[in-house]
């Protein structure tokens, strides 16, 4: 109402919460509305939150942490420990041991052998097989002369020869080669058969019939470098065949005879290649058969100066040329010999001075011919070595043998040779610059083919028993490395 000029105001009213709010700012500093006016929530307990206990966090597990897992850490299990995977250790894994590395082993190494020395045994110490070839350091205990190498251990091959008796049929020639890993494949023939054999998988396997009929005069072997073996078996008087592990073994006939003397070696395509005494016609000669395109291609090598030739050997050099060491006979006389392909087509010969009546040939790694020769003078018969060069073709003796010279070349270029004399078997090299000649434990009737690698040379022989019987010997050697390598305390 308007009474005069007097103004009539509206009256304002306050809440009683404006009033505690304007006091509360003015009390701030002295610790606001706690200090003044205690509050207290709909749910009884005085803690300013709106769970049942009595601490600030809102969690209603009563343990002032804020993680509703009813302890005082700050963790979300019950163990009290802050370390989230409820073991109870407070280490941070879930492995209920105390250490960090989550094996539960307790020993903070992390291997898991409930031991801190950081191997995977349980000796509690610092031994272990470090090489991991099954033996244990000598100060550790164990036999192993060097725990670091893992080919020097008690049992490996060293300067001992070791020998297995591959078979015991009537074997009465053999074969030997070596493929890429070190492994010996044996091929011999009976009265009746030719066989294989390998100790690839380790001990030697069951004779494998490759090839029957009539026995073959001699017998020859390669293995490629995909592991194939390649084989060549000559009947006397018959056919020239040829037989791979790569087809099953089947029988190829190579050429017809009749034929002696056959040699295999494999070019460095690993393609088969064969060197053999053809007799189809008079005078004899050397022929050389070549697997071209799944066919057989073959043409003539030596055919003059001599009215007859054998131990023929095939080879090829770094260059991949061909080479054939024989022996031809002239007016009744047997000489050293060497056939070499022409680049362009057809062989050369050279004939040395050398009379021999038995040969083997190989090529070292710089191409250099190598020849083993045996020949009786003054009543001895004398095993030589000769090498061709452009400076001359010399020989020189190698010890006393009279029966099956076999000579290899190792990577390194030195020579090594076998022979027997009066069924004694003998091995010699020239490693050391001079020949050096050993005997090898057991005799050898005939056929003592040798194969050497990087580091063994391996000898094959024929024993004969008081039955009679031929029984195929292996015997194998670690070349000399300067390494006591079985651990016997002999350096070899």
């Amino acid at each position: 109402m308007v009474e005069g000029n007097a103004v009539h105001h509206p009256t304002r009213t306050r809440s009683p919460g404006s009033a505690i709010a304007a006091l509360c700012f003015l009390c701030a500093s002295n610790g606001g509305c706690g200090r003044i006016f205690p509050l207290q929530q709909a749910d009884g307990d005085a803690d300013a939150d709106a769970d049942a206990d009595a601490d600030a966090d809102a969690d209603s597990d009563g343990d002032v942490d804020g993680d509703v897992d009813g302890d005082g850490d700050v963790d979300g299990d019950v163990d009290g420990d802050g370390d989230v995977d409820g073991d109870g250790d407070g280490d941070g894994d879930g492995d209920g041991d105390g250490d960090v590395d989550g094996d539960g082993d307790g020993d903070v190494d992390g291997d898991g052998d409930g031991d801190a020395d950081g191997d995977t045994d349980v000796d509690g110490g610092t031994c272990a097989d470090e090489d991991g070839d099954g033996y244990l350091d000598e100060s550790c205990g164990g036999d192993d002369c060097n725990d670091g190498d893992p080919t020097v251990r008690p049992g490996a091959l060293d300067g001992i020869w070791r020998e297995d008796i591959i078979t015991g049929d009537n074997a009465l020639g053999a074969a030997l080669a070596l493929d890429p890993d070190g492994a010996a494949h044996v091929v011999y023939y009976t009265p009746a058969e030719a066989m294989y054999s390998t100790n690839a998988g380790g001990a030697w396997s069951d004779p494998l019939v490759i090839d029957a009929g009539d026995a073959p005069s001699s017998i020859s072997v390669a293995v490629d470098e995909l592991g194939q073996v390649h084989a060549v078996a000559c009947p006397l008087q018959s056919t020239v065949h040829y037989e791979t592990s790569a087809t099953g073994w089947a029988t190829e006939v190579v050429a017809d005879g009749p034929v002696d003397s056959c040699s295999l070696a494999l070019d460095g395509a690993g393609s088969p290649h064969v060197a053999f005494v053809s007799y189809a016609a008079a005078p004899p000669v050397v022929r050389y058969a070549s697997l071209l395109n799944q066919e057989w291609v073959i043409e003539d090598a030596v055919v003059c100066c001599g009215d007859n030739f054998t131990f023929t050997s095939l080879a090829f050099d770094p260059a991949g040329t061909a080479h054939i060491g024989y022996l031809g006979r002239d007016v009744g006389v047997w000489r050293v010999r060497v056939a070499s392909q022409r680049e362009m087509g057809g062989w050369d010969f050279v004939e040395s001075e050398q009379v021999a009546q038995a040969l083997d040939f190989a090529i070292d790694p710089g191409g250099a011919s190598h020849f083993l020769t045996f020949d009786i003078e003054m009543g001895e018969s004398i095993v030589r070595h000769g090498v061709r060069t452009d400076f001359g073709w010399p020989f020189e003796e190698v010890g006393l043998g009279n029966r099956s010279p076999s000579l290899a070349i190792d990577p390194a270029g030195v020579a090594h040779a076998s022979y027997t004399s009066s069924m004694a078997l003998k091995y010699a090299t020239n490693a050391t610059g001079a020949w050096v000649e050993e005997d090898v434990p057991g005799t050898s009737f005939d056929w003592n083919p040798l194969a050497v690698s990087a580091t063994s040379v391996h000898i094959v022989r024929l024993e004969v028993p008081e039955a009679g019987t031929y029984l195929v010997h292996h015997l194998v050697r670690a070349l000399p490395d300067g390494v006591d390598t079985d651990c016997d305390g002999s350096v070899w």
